[in-house]
């Protein structure tokens, strides 16, 4: 039986829908082949078309989905009361704006995440810094932003100081700084992945400004 997409030929587009039909044929190859993408779904399409604008995409990989008990800086948790709550399935939509690839995709998650480069707090959760402004969107294809994401997740990239590129949550990012140390899973990937080190810069700019 054949996959929707193979009824399509490229030829049968114009224009930037042929960029269109490009991403979509680029997302089926990846859900078939990889190992960390469980789900993909065309949510909606474009009514002449029938192109796909917005899909959902659902990861598999062991990420922090949330602290238990809830963060709260106004009163800190004690580090050896906290736990992780872990989770495996990450669903994640991206929509393609009228004038994509001229105009930027819209990344955002809709299960909750707990890393600095993810809104986890307020009316933005879900929201996604993969420095979008610094790449083309008309040469960058679609799947290269979900590799990054993907990264986010198992914490091979992991971004926490407030500095340049600055993370998106800052509520996540001072508790990575400061916590990492008391949890065996997260410090493993600092140290493994080599962010150890913003951790430790940190914790020396702390001691720094106390014995000042």
């Amino acid at each position: 039986m054949l996959r929707e997409i193979e009824k399509y030929k490229i030829e049968d587009f114009s224009g930037r829908y042929k960029r269109h039909f490009e991403e979509w044929r680029l997302l089926e190859e990846m859900y078939q082949n990889s190992d960390y993408i469980s789900g993909f779904t065309i949510r909606s399409r474009h009514p002449e078309t029938k192109l796909p604008e917005k899909y959902e995409i659902t990861f598999n990989v062991e990420s922090i989905i949330g602290i238990d008990p809830p963060v709260d800086p106004s009163h800190p948790n004690e580090p050896e009361k906290e736990n992780l709550i872990l989770g495996s399935k990450h669903k994640l939509t991206i929509e393609l704006p009228p004038n994509y690839p001229d105009g930027y995709p819209i990344f955002k998650f809709i299960t909750p995440v707990w890393h600095p480069q993810i809104v986890f707090h307020g009316k933005q959760k879900g929201d996604i810094d993969i420095d979008i402004e610094l790449k083309n969107p008309s040469k960058t294809p679609l799947t290269d932003y979900i590799s990054t994401i993907w990264q986010y997740l198992d914490y091979q990239i992991c971004l926490p100081l407030i500095e340049y590129p600055f993370p998106e949550d800052i509520i996540v990012a001072e508790w990575i700084r400061e916590r990492t140390k008391y949890h065996p899973w997260l410090l493993a990937k600092a140290i493994k992945y080599g962010w150890i080190k913003y951790i430790e810069e940190s914790e020396i700019n702390r001691y720094k400004i106390n014995k000042s």
